[in-house]
């Protein structure tokens, strides 16, 4: 599964614009940078989330120290933070944010630019009265420098950088699957999140370690189709789908007939195996082989079968298998899009609309892409 940086950041900025309203006082300068300039405030700037090493999130604060409504510098803060995996009432979740704990490490610094701007400004006040030796600007500047990065992070921290932490936090609700193990990385290419989620379903084989990434969607969740098809038999198993059909096979509790999934990825033209056994009366057994299609319109999701074949009758071949073979594959693919879009992403407290825009079948994957949307506020 993928989440754009991009689109985690747009979130984050939006929700930063009525923070930038409420700024927080910071008093005066020390030093000689004090009898210069005036009372200075700071607002948050900005907020992005950064490629890190594998398994962390890296996260870049800004925030904006203001003299008046001038900006004075910027401050610039980087910590790197471990996603926790919980388990709540609704599912899996995957949550990560900015903790006071992480900041308590972080030391603000002043960037070159920053710097250069805050000696310009030194000069350009300080030579109203005379003339300033240059090692006492650059004195001066670190001097600014250092109470700007010290003096006032514990103010910051208690306050404005607590609001942050709230507004970073992201949560994400995992696919509605078993899941064993999560796996994060956050990539430079394509700069996004990258989870890999490993399901305890006796799935025989996987996605790729490097999926392909869909740059034009928000969220994309790409399962294998041997990953499919054993959670539509989990889902099978405990009743999501149903479970026990007639001989014309239609779905009925005690019904004496009941299939199983199976996926061939080394066959590309019969991938689909449905083998359904009969359970009482009699011992029954066919297979299936077929490629399932998919294709969206509009907001529905449509399944076809293309070269169905009977592969195997023992038994008595008694039963309809055409319209239900393609009954049983949309409600097996439809159990893997409500799976997918299961998935939540909450951003700062506000939870985000996942709207699927692209499906399809791509070798031995089944891919959804979503758009997000923030559908609700605080």
């Amino acid at each position: 599964m993928w989440i754009p940086h991009q689109a985690a950041n747009a979130v984050i900025a939006e929700l930063l614009e009525k923070e930038r309203k409420v700024p927080v006082k910071l008093g005066r300068l020390g030093g000689l940078a004090g009898t210069v300039i005036g009372p200075l405030t700071a607002i948050p700037h900005r907020v992005v989330l950064r490629p890190a090493e594998p398994g962390k999130i890296r996260f870049l604060v800004e925030v904006e120290i203001l003299e008046g409504n001038e900006t004075l510098a910027i401050v610039e803060m980087e910590t790197d933070v471990q996603p926790q995996l919980s388990r709540r009432v609704d599912g899996m979740h995957l949550s990560f944010g900015i903790s006071a704990q992480d900041l308590s490490k972080v030391r603000p610094r002043l960037g070159a630019s920053a710097r250069a701007h805050l000696a310009g400004l030194l000069v350009e006040r300080l030579s109203v009265a005379r003339k300033v030796p240059e090692s006492l600007v650059e004195r001066a500047v670190a001097g600014a420098a250092e109470w700007l990065g010290k003096s006032t992070f514990p103010l910051l921290r208690d306050t404005l950088l607590k609001r942050l932490g709230e507004i970073s936090l992201i949560d994400v609700r995992l696919p509605d699957l078993p899941v064993r193990r999560v796996d994060l990385e956050s990539v430079r290419e394509p700069d996004a999140i990258a989870l890999a989620i490993t399901t305890r379903l006796p799935v025989r084989r996987g996605v790729p370690a490097s999926p392909i990434y869909t740059p034009n969607a928000d969220v994309t969740v790409r399962m294998s189709g041997s990953a499919v098809v054993e959670a539509a038999n989990w889902a099978i198993a405990r009743g999501h789908l149903p479970r026990d059909y007639e001989r014309n096979l239609k779905p009925r509790d005690g019904g004496k007939y009941r299939p199983i999934l199976d996926w061939r990825h080394e066959d590309s033209t019969r991938p689909l195996a449905v083998h359904v056994f009969q359970q009482r009366g009699g011992c029954t057994h066919i297979r299936i082989g077929a490629r399932p299609g998919l294709a969206l319109d509009g907001d529905e999701l449509v399944a076809s079968i293309h070269d169905r074949k009977i592969e195997l009758v023992q038994g008595t071949r008694t039963l309809r298998l055409g319209a239900w073979l393609k009954s049983l594959v949309s409600r097996s693919v439809d159990q893997s899009r409500r799976a997918a879009a299961h998935t939540e992403v909450t951003v700062g407290g506000e939870k985000l609309q996942l709207r699927l825009t692209e499906v399809g079948i791509d070798s031995d994957q089944l891919q959804f892409s979503f758009r997000v949307g923030i559908v609700q506020r605080r």
